[in-house]
């Protein structure tokens, strides 16, 4: 899986638990209320986690009111190593989030390294050593193209 689509829709008193799979990421990105008409309501929309020493934490994503504030935009990236619920308090109305899955930073660091090729197979000209002369091919980086010359002026109107 390289990215996939996530969503979930919250209702007041059901919280939902997120665990993004091993070596993903989630990217929350959007928070869109649903409020039915006449809805004053004021939506507080939160998650609760464990922090990296351990203790539990408990944020608020975003504040959302019928009217007003109805959707929200969002960069909260939550990890796998770590389940998050997520709740509203306020009306009756449902609360969709949406976002994306995408591999961790250090899931896409090892398919690096599995991808690139050793530096030993590449040479920069002026540091092939004699040992290694014929056994690899140069790698020659090309110059940067001149720059193109300034247009000649428009002759004055006569």
């Amino acid at each position: 899986m390289a990215i996939a689509t996530w969503a979930v829709q919250l209702k007041k008193g059901k919280p939902v638990n997120v665990q993004p799979p091993e070596n993903f990421v989630l990217n929350v990105t959007q928070v869109v209320l649903d409020a039915q008409e006449g809805d004053k309501n004021r939506y507080t929309v939160s998650a609760r986690t464990k922090g990296v020493d351990g203790k539990d934490l408990k944020f608020l994503l975003c504040i959302l009111r019928p009217r007003f504030t109805d959707q929200v935009s969002l960069q909260q990236v939550l990890g796998w190593d770590t389940p998050v619920t997520l709740s509203i308090d306020g009306g009756p109305g449902t609360v969709h989030l949406s976002g994306y899955f995408q591999p961790s930073p250090e899931a896409m660091m090892d398919s690096d390294d599995d991808m690139s090729e050793p530096e030993s197979d590449m040479l920069v000209p002026g540091d092939e050593s004699e040992e290694e002369a014929g056994d690899t091919q140069q790698v020659v980086v090309p110059k940067k193209p001149s720059p193109a010359p300034a247009p000649a002026p428009a002759p004055a109107p006569a």
